[in-house]
């Protein structure tokens, strides 16, 4: 089944993962019969991870979940948060209201992973957190925290094929 996200791997049994873009539109229009393509599906994977939350004067929906009415912590400091992600479709789907997957996509962080970057962060620079990693899709950059060294790379890895 070809499905958004899938990607192209052979054409008439030619590789063409590594083929620059024009090359692979060429054998594709000047193709003749059987055309025999083969596609690789797009990976899934559904887990609990941290991500790093920056507040905002302008999006209300940082205050209303914000610990800091229980905390003695400045409101513009950043503060981390356990959510649900789903990667599925070449998107990374942030669900804000927990594991429930089947909520509007308006509760979602959508983040569309063609284009996208993935880069392993340094602890020094997340207030000495192990396990994170940062995903830049356009204008958007997200941090994200796994529980191990394992399910990091688990997930960065999954991010970068499933472009």
């Amino acid at each position: 089944c070809v499905t958004t996200g899938s990607v192209l791997t052979a054409v008439n049994r030619e590789p063409v993962v590594s083929q620059p873009y024009e090359t692979v539109v060429k054998m594709l229009s000047d193709w003749q019969p059987p055309l025999v393509l083969r596609f690789l599906a797009p990976p899934k994977k559904k887990g609990w991870l941290q991500v790093l939350v920056h507040p905002s004067p302008y999006a209300f929906h940082h205050k209303k979940k914000s610990p800091r009415s229980r905390r003695k912590i400045p409101n513009n400091e950043p503060w981390w948060q356990q959510v649900f992600v789903e990667l599925k479709g070449g998107t990374l789907i942030i669900h804000n209201g927990g594991s429930d997957t089947t909520s509007s996509n308006s509760d979602n962080d959508i983040l569309p992973l063609r284009g996208s970057a993935v880069s392993l962060v340094d602890p020094k620079d997340v207030r000495r957190r192990f396990h994170c990693f940062r995903l830049m899709s356009g204008l958007e950059s997200i941090t994200l925290q796994a529980s191990n060294p394992n399910e990091m790379m688990d997930w960065t890895t999954l991010i970068v094929h499933g472009k």
